[in-house]
């Protein structure tokens, strides 16, 4: 069956989208029946395809793959806290919180891409958190109700609401607002290719309570630039709402001001709330 699909497919595909389109679809068969794993730390488990197989090797490598905002996104968490781990992927950070929070805790993760959560659904199960994790297969931004989003047919990890171009899908998912979703939450994390203003301007009740502790959120300027948007606006929700700023180079593995960062480095920020 799956190579008369195929035939069938080469047969219809007389332009080069269609082509693409076949190739992905291809790519897809093959990846999804091959499995890759790794240990991420002691009792922790995280699997992928073979299309995640770049990312499992760069977890099994100590301190390879944000090593220190890892540590410090998972001192962070206390047992019975409510974390929010938005753009999960895979769920490095999910089941990280998981393990943190234990079972009086409740870790709520979103991931857009069908396929994607369809993995990130496994390894909960790997890691037997079923009862303390909660998925959503749907964006995060400053509404409810659906968006487009895109898929890398290439890399997974870099699906995105806003970033459009020759080796991405368009889909339409479902959208959420943190704001509405939960009445409370301690620690959030946001990795969502340019879309981490949108998801904090739905999160402006969180941000105002003064029970959302600490949020690491990526900084990425190329994206930023590409979007016509600004490091002082992704920020400014933060400031304005009393939260501390730091950068953590997870190259050097140590914290830097941001107004000692590289104007076009790329890192993860660390929101700490003032008391």
């Amino acid at each position: 069956m799956i190579v008369r699909n195929f035939l069938h497919r080469i047969a219809m595909a007389g332009d080069r989208v269609g082509f693409v389109r076949l190739v992905s679809w291809l790519r897809k068969i093959i990846y999804s029946k091959i499995t890759t794993s790794c240990r991420i730390q002691e009792g922790l488990v995280i699997s992928g395809s073979w299309e995640h197989l770049g990312y499992i090797k760069r977890l099994s490598v100590k301190d390879a793959e944000e090593s220190l905002t890892r540590t410090m996104f998972a001192n962070s968490i206390r047992a019975d806290m409510v974390v929010a781990d938005i753009g999960a992927n895979l769920g490095l950070y999910t089941i990280v919180a998981a393990a943190r929070v234990g079972s009086g805790g409740k870790v709520f993760a979103f991931e857009a891409d069908p396929e994607t959560s369809k993995w990130l659904a496994r390894n909960v199960r790997l890691n037997h958190q079923e009862g303390i994790v909660t998925i959503e297969n749907s964006a995060v931004g400053s509404q409810v109700g659906s968006t487009e989003f895109h898929i890398n047919r290439y890399a997974p990890a870099l699906g995105s609401r806003f970033i459009q171009n020759s080796v991405t899908e368009a889909i339409v998912v479902p959208m959420i607002d943190l704001s509405s979703y939960l009445d409370l939450v301690n620690i959030v994390k946001i990795d969502v290719e340019g879309g981490e203003a949108d998801v904090l301007r739905g999160m402006e009740r969180h941000l105002a309570s003064g029970t959302c502790s600490r949020i690491f959120l990526e900084l990425n300027p190329g994206i930023l630039k590409s979007l016509g948007r600004s490091q002082a606006e992704l920020i400014e929700p933060l400031v304005s709402q009393g939260y501390d700023l730091i950068a953590i180079d997870d190259i050097d593995c140590k914290l830097v001001r941001l107004e000692d960062l590289a104007s076009d480095r790329t890192v993860n920020l660390m929101a700490t709330r003032r008391h």
